[in-house]
C-alpha cells in the first residue's frame, strides 16, 4: 500500500481507502439542460482520472461542477477533503505585478488548506515544494518570463505546497511542445505515486 512521503508537503498520510469525492447521479449542464449522461464516480488518494474530448464536449463543465463553482443540473456531488486544487489552463499576472516563482508557489498557502499555518511552516512548505519540483534556481525569477513547462512545474509546487490531495488540472500541457508535453506527464505521474495524491486531468489526447 502507498502512503504519502514524510515531508512538510504532506501533514498526513493519504492512502487508497481514504475517499476524497463522490458523485452520484450527476448531470452537468447550464440552465437545466444537461451536456452529459448521468455520472457516477468516487475518487480515492491514488486515483487518476482523464477526462478526453473535443472542445465543447462538457470537460471544464464538469470540472467546475466537481468542483462546487457550478451547481448540478440533477444528482449530486459531495467532497468529503478540504485539501483540493485546482491548476487552470492559463494563469496570467499582471506584467505591472512582477510576481516572482517563490511568491506564486507561497500563494497555495493564502487560504484552506493553508490558513493557520506559521510563517516558520510556510517557508519551509514553499522550500519544500520549490525542491521536489526541481526549480530552486527559479525562485527569484519572474513567473512570466518562465516556459509553459517551468510555469507548470511552479503551479504544481504551488499545490505541493498547499499540501493538496485532489488537484484538478485543466490541459496542463497547453501550448507545450512535444518534449515538454511528455515530461509535464512523467512529472504528474511521478508526485501522484510517490505522494498518492488524486489527479484529475482534462486533455484533448
Amino acid at each position: 500500500m502507498t502512503t504519502t512521503s514524510p515531508s512538510p508537503l504532506h501533514q498526513a498520510p493519504c492512502t487508497h481507502e481514504h475517499l476524497l469525492l463522490r458523485a452520484d447521479g450527476l448531470q452537468v449542464g447550464y440552465g437545466g439542460v444537461p451536456l452529459l449522461a448521468p455520472l457516477d464516480l468516487e475518487l480515492h488518494c491514488g486515483s487518476f482520472l482523464a477526462v478526453v474530448g473535443r472542445n465543447g464536449a462538457g470537460k471544464t463543465t464538469l470540472f467546475r461542477t466537481l468542483l462546487g463553482l457550478l451547481p448540478p443540473v440533477a444528482g449530486r456531488v459531495e467532497r468529503l477533503d478540504p485539501s483540493v486544487a485546482y491548476v487552470p489552463q492559463r494563469v496570467a499576472f499582471d506584467p505591472l505585478f512582477p510576481v516572482s516563482v517563490r511568491e506564486v508557489v507561497a500563494m497555495g498557502l493564502l487560504g484552506t488548506p493553508g490558513q493557520g499555518v506559521g510563517r516558520g511552516e510556510r517557508r519551509d512548505r514553499v522550500d519544500a515544494a520549490l525542491e521536489e519540483l526541481d526549480i530552486v534556481s527559479l525562485a527569484r525569477q519572474r513567473f512570466r518570463t518562465l516556459s509553459e513547462g517551468q510555469k507548470q512545474r511552479v503551479l504544481m509546487a504551488r499545490v505541493m505546497a498547499a499540501g493538496a490531495r485532489l488537484v484538478f488540472l485543466d490541459e496542463p500541457t497547453a501550448a507545450m511542445d512535444a518534449v515538454a508535453e511528455r515530461e509535464t506527464m512523467a512529472l504528474l505521474s511521478h508526485l501522484q505515486h510517490k505522494h498518492n495524491m488524486a489527479l484529475v486531468v482534462i486533455n484533448h489526447h
